[in-house]
C-alpha cells in the first residue's frame, strides 16, 4: 500500500521539487501536514517519547 500511495503522489512531488508553485491545493497541503503530525504522534508513542506539535492551527 505504501508503494501505491507514493506512486500516486509522484507527479506532484516531482513538480514541487522542480519549484513549480500551486502543485497542490491548500486543502491537500493541510491534510498532508495533519497526517504527518498524526504519524509523528504514533511513532513517538510507540517509542515511548513525548511528542510536541510542530505546527499549530
Amino acid at each position: 500500500m505504501g508503494r501505491v500511495f507514493r506512486a500516486a503522489g509522484a507527479a506532484k512531488r516531482a513538480a514541487a521539487e522542480a519549484g513549480i508553485q500551486r502543485v497542490v491545493s491548500t486543502r491537500e497541503a493541510d491534510d498532508l501536514l495533519r497526517d504527518a503530525e498524526r504519524f509523528l504522534a504514533v511513532v513517538s508513542t510507540l517509542l515511548g517519547s513525548t511528542h510536541q506539535m510542530f505546527l499549530a492551527g
